[in-house]
């Protein structure tokens, strides 16, 4: 007579567990956590790419450029202003270009609007960019857009 065979198949999940708990802990560790501080931005001016000029009849535009050693403020009706920023970090540059910024906020041609367009040349770093927007947003332009200097309405001359 056959010998009976015992079928009780044991199978070991203990690796199968430590794996999934790796892999869970490795997808958790480098997922993208995209809204932890955001800023829209939308791109506004003209573009590189652009070959039709302002009409005459486009309304003023306010413009921020961020240069290496300072921080120029103007409008489109040729109201430009240059202030100076020793550093990069947060001081009284912030302070007057919020003056300046709510000096502009307040004319008769911001009523309704709160736009304004903000670029910013290579070196200057991430930190400054931001303190020039939030600044901006403070002045009452929430509408802040991001372009590249040589797409700004307003152009700086140093």
């Amino acid at each position: 007579m056959a010998k009976k065979r015992d079928f009780d198949v044991r199978l070991n999940f203990v690796p199968f567990i430590d794996l999934l708990s790796s892999i869970t802990v490795f997808l958790l560790i480098t997922a993208v956590w995209h809204e932890y501080a955001q800023i829209d931005v939308e791109p506004q001016g003209l573009g590189r790419d652009a070959e039709d000029a302002l009409d005459e009849d486009e309304p003023v535009t306010a413009s921020i450029l961020i240069s290496e050693g300072a921080t120029w403020a103007g409008l489109s009706t040729g109201d430009v202003r240059e202030i100076p920023r020793s550093t990069d970090e947060a001081g009284p540059w912030q302070e007057e270009l919020q003056e300046v910024l709510s000096e502009f906020n307040d004319m008769e041609v911001f009523d309704d609007r709160y736009d304004i367009e903000v670029a910013a040349e290579n070196q200057v770093p991430y930190q400054t960019v931001i303190s020039t927007m939030d600044t901006a947003i403070l002045a009452g332009f929430n509408d802040v857009g991001f372009v590249d200097p040589p797409s700004l309405t307003v152009q700086f001359h140093e």
